[in-house]
């Protein structure tokens, strides 16, 4: 019996002895790893981590504190990795760590170094939409996007590369979609710029495809894309201009005229629109035969070239204007 006890002794001796090796080997790797972290060497950081985490991890309760801050700096190390990969243009290794970096990240339930990682992963994808859209690849544009989105749904960028491919595209319906989402996340984030380059995408696009309805003399279809560029860019000249434009066409001059108000709230940025402004509301007034009215803005436009012939002519020889 006293021999059993003895043996029993030295057996719990030699476990907390092994024990006690054990946290020591696990924090010089770690103190080990810290001097490397501190020199910026996370590639050789990373396995000494990695290996005083398996310590911990094997001694249970005692390596449960130390573990604890092992396991934020881990992800950490990959995520600083991956971006030395970025530095180097290397973008497959750096897509290979920070997915390491997700997961390690995810298993320990650091958050906000998976958000960090995903982002980076995100902006990868969006750097190449952006050459592949340089290129005229807008369907590789888009697929890159949207894998960029997958990690980053909030990225208003991938959301206006998307827009501007759609609108290469003429795909309307898929354009408004983008330009909706890069408008919600940009303002998110004050991301004015992307909002911005959004909303100008989507209103020259329908300008433009405006323009092509009036060449065809299909003057509501122009409309109709004339007030999806006023809902991005309320009063914008260039569309207002188009609009009193298509009203003459249809004979709905109370419409040219309702448009005149929203002129004088419009700073004056191209003088062509402005005056074109002006001689659609003077032709709407002369079919309503309000000849004042029409005498003023044809006197309005008669200040640029482009519309002077016309307007002088009205002024002089048609309404005798005083």
């Amino acid at each position: 019996m006293k021999r059993n006890v003895i043996l029993v002794f030295a057996l719990l001796f030699g476990t907390i002895t092994v024990s006690a090796q054990t946290i020591q080997e696990a924090a010089e790797k770690f103190n080990t790893a810290n001097e490397s972290y501190k020199a910026k060497d996370f590639v050789a950081a990373l396995p000494l981590y990695e290996e005083t985490m398996a310590i911990c991890t094997s001694i249970g309760e005692e390596g449960a504190e130390l573990g604890k801050k092992v396991s934020k700096l881990i992800p950490q190390t990959m995520i600083n990795i991956g971006k030395g990969y970025i530095k180097e243009k290397n973008n497959d290794g750096a897509i290979e760590m920070l997915l390491k970096a997700v997961a390690k990240a995810t298993e320990y339930g650091e958050t906000k170094s998976e958000k960090i990682a995903n982002n980076l992963i995100s902006n990868i994808y969006l750097a190449k939409a952006g050459t592949e859209y340089s290129a005229d690849k807008y369907a590789e544009t888009i697929e890159l996007c949207n894998t960029a989105i997958s990690y980053n749904s909030a990225s208003a960028k991938a959301y206006l590369y998307k827009a501007l491919s759609y609108s290469a595209l003429n795909n309307d319906e898929e354009l408004d979609a983008a330009i909706r989402n890069t408008v919600v996340y940009g303002e998110k984030t004050n991301d004015d710029k992307t909002v911005a380059n959004a909303k100008n995408t989507g209103s020259t696009y329908y300008v433009n495809k405006a323009q092509q309805s009036i060449t065809a003399k299909d003057y509501t279809s122009a409309i109709t894309s004339l007030d999806k560029a006023l809902a991005l860019i309320p009063n914008d000249e260039t569309a207002c201009y188009y609009k009193a434009t298509c009203y003459n066409a249809l004979k709905q001059y109370n419409d040219v005229i309702a448009i005149i108000p929203v002129i004088a709230e419009i700073p004056i940025e191209n003088n062509d629109m402005r005056c074109g402004l002006y001689l659609e509301a003077a032709r709407a007034y002369e079919a309503l035969a309000d000849n004042v009215n029409a005498c003023q803005y044809y006197n309005k436009a008669a200040e640029n070239k482009t519309f002077a012939e016309e307007a002088n002519y009205k002024i002089k020889e048609v309404l005798k204007c005083n």
